[in-house]
């Protein structure tokens, strides 16, 4: 069970999920999810928690199959 630090968090994880893209399980070190229906885990390398002055939290992670880094952001469109 996935526990969302935010109402949008836990939308987005949803709807990542309805699309075939489910989270499975986290240790410190990695994350394992299931693409269209294929479990694959990921080395975490950092995680920059959400704070009010950047307005969004990152990861960045190893893609083990391809062997290059991925930065992933959940941000907000800021006026």
């Amino acid at each position: 069970m996935y526990q969302a630090q935010s109402p949008d968090e836990e939308a987005l994880v949803g709807a990542a999920r309805d699309f075939g893209f489910v989270f499975k399980m986290r240790s410190p070190n990695t994350i394992t999810i299931e693409i269209l229906g294929k479990e694959e885990t990921y080395e975490l390398l950092c995680i920059l928690d959400f704070n009010n002055v950047r307005k969004r939290m990152s990861v960045s992670m190893v893609i083990i199959i391809l062997g290059f880094v991925v930065l992933v952001c959940d941000c907000l469109a800021v006026k």
